[in-house]
């Protein structure tokens, strides 16, 4: 009886760990080397495989594009016939060999059955990389796997909590650039994802919850930046850009402000409450509506 006890209690630790650990990103990286070529390979169609080293500095770029993208297929490879790979280049030799790997990052699309081996030579962001997986293999990604990094404000107590810095993109839900900010395939994702030690949240300009965010941090522009620290901030692109300046927002210009954030030469400002006037109801018209004889009629 003892045993059936512990054998349960196992299964209900390893249970508990898989659920709560499904949707953790780096639980679909699938990393093999070269005493299990064959025997990872001959398990599904198609492998994509990635060949790293770790003193690259471009495959450190590419590591959280990849880790997105194996989070988007990665989750059921014996059903789809499809699974994405990483091996290290440098260490493991026969697969360098066998792949005919010359640099890093490489990455090749092998089809198992006909052992064609397909080199990759597009873009290594996520858009690209999806597009050449289905013009391939007709598959399409499973965006229900992936778990943002990036939050939406529910209390604005709690860009005060806490010591980690924030940083908070004020949008526009009409801004074509930021309709699909939660899929990995945004630069915001990535950008998050490398920026572990910062807490990233999206507002939405349009929306009348916590209007007060708008007057305290002088955002009156669409998109802007405000980076919180120890309840202080900085902003970018807050007031209205001048005329025929270009106040497009990208990655670049992003990461910019944040790696510019301590020698900047701006000053911290400290974070004031702002009272907002209530929105008038229409109500409120209706009972202060002017009589027919307090309007003048006039003859056209």
């Amino acid at each position: 009886m003892k045993n059936v006890q512990i054998a349960l209690l196992l299964w209900l630790v390893s249970f508990f760990s898989f659920t709560y650990s499904k949707h953790t990103p780096s639980d679909y990286i699938k990393e093999f080397n070269d005493s299990a070529i064959k025997l990872t390979l001959e398990k599904t169609t198609y492998s994509l495989i990635y060949f790293y080293s770790d003193s690259c500095k471009y495959c450190q770029l590419f590591n959280p594009v990849f880790e997105n993208l194996c989070t988007l297929y990665n989750e059921d490879s014996e059903a789809t016939g499809f699974q994405i790979l990483k091996t290290n280049a440098r260490v493991n030799k026969k697969l360098s060999k066998l792949f005919g790997i010359r640099h890093y990052p490489t990455l090749k699309l092998l089809h198992y059955p006909s052992k064609e081996i397909l080199e990759y030579e597009g873009k290594r962001d996520l858009h690209s990389l999806i597009d050449y997986i289905g013009s391939k293999t007709t598959l399409t990604p499973n965006y229900e796997n992936f778990k943002s990094e990036v939050k939406n404000i529910e209390n604005p107590k709690e860009l005060l909590e806490n010591s980690k810095d924030k940083l908070v993109i004020f949008i526009m839900s009409h801004l074509i650039d930021w309709q699909d900010y939660h899929y990995p395939s945004h630069y915001i994702q990535r950008i998050s994802n490398t920026y572990e030690d910062i807490d990233f949240y999206v507002y939405h300009g349009d929306d009348l919850n916590h209007a007060e965010l708008l007057p305290q941090f002088g955002v009156s522009n669409f998109p802007s930046l405000v980076y919180i620290r120890n309840g202080e901030f900085k902003s970018f692109n807050t007031e209205p850009p001048a005329y025929q300046t270009n106040d497009k927002f990208n990655g670049d210009k992003i990461i910019k402000f944040i790696e510019s954030i301590d020698s900047d030469g701006s000053l911290w400002r400290s974070i004031e409450a702002v009272s907002v006037a209530p929105v008038i109801g229409t109500e409120q018209f209706e009972d202060d509506e002017d009589s027919e004889e307090d309007i003048e009629h006039i003859e056209l």
